[in-house]
């Protein structure tokens, strides 16, 4: 890591080549990572831990995102700073137990999906425009079966009387119901990123002067600037 960091490169993490642990998890792990990749919009490199070296910028850029819940590997691949990966082989633990159970997993695979795509939320209003869709499709068909009596599959669509009606009706109202919470959703994903306050852009270089790269001033290190000014003795 630290000759790919003498290298140039601002982050350089680790990459799991192989994993010891049981094949449903790994299964899990693989089917994460893809959902991930589908979910964002920038790569997040496959089977990245937490484990990294970053160099001062990089860090800087990290600890001024102001949001709480972070995902660190997501957050870094986030920064578009050059970084590359250091593949090793995780063997078997040789000692104790994990601390982190499946449901802490679980968390932060959602923490994961969750702080950087609003996907999931999009995904009710297109199940609602499916189901509103199929509702209209079926109900035209079973008008069309009713006045033209075809027998379809040994049925006869005076045989069953009420269903047909009832089934549209289901599926009319949920796909309204899911139209309507897809919408609601969509202006929680935009109030979300609103919230997350995460700046449009880094500018890395100035292509006038060749001005070394410009990054945000964490709040850490301006409280703590601000705070040994307050103590520095008056003359």
């Amino acid at each position: 890591m630290f000759k790919a960091w003498q290298q140039g490169f601002d982050i350089v993490y680790g990459i799991r080549r192989n994993r010891k642990e049981m094949l449903p998890k790994r299964a899990l792990y693989n089917m994460f990572y893809r959902i991930l990749a589908w979910l964002t919009d920038f790569p997040v490199p496959r089977n990245s831990g937490d484990f990294c070296l970053m160099n001062r910028r990089a860090v800087d850029v990290v600890n001024a995102l102001p949001e709480r819940q972070r995902f660190v590997r997501g957050l870094r691949a986030w920064t578009g700073l050059t970084s590359i990966g250091a593949e090793y082989d995780r063997p078997k633990r040789a000692r104790g137990e994990t601390k982190y159970s499946f449901c802490a997993l679980l968390l932060l695979a959602l923490d994961g999906m969750t702080n950087f795509s609003i996907q999931p939320l999009r995904l009710m209003w297109f199940s609602g425009i499916a189901v509103f869709l199929a509702s209209i499709l079926l109900g035209a068909f079973m008008i069309i079966w009713r006045l033209s009596g075809i027998v379809i599959l040994d049925t006869n669509p005076t045989e069953a009387q009420g269903w047909a009606s009832l089934v549209v009706l289901v599926l009319f109202f949920g796909g309204i119901n899911l139209l309507a919470i897809g919408l609601v959703g969509e202006y929680l994903g935009r109030m979300y990123h609103e919230i997350e306050r995460r700046p449009l852009c880094l500018v890395q270089r100035d292509s006038g002067n060749g001005a070394p790269l410009v990054q945000p001033v964490p709040a850490w290190r301006q409280a703590r600037a601000a705070a040994a000014k307050d103590t520095q003795p008056s003359d």
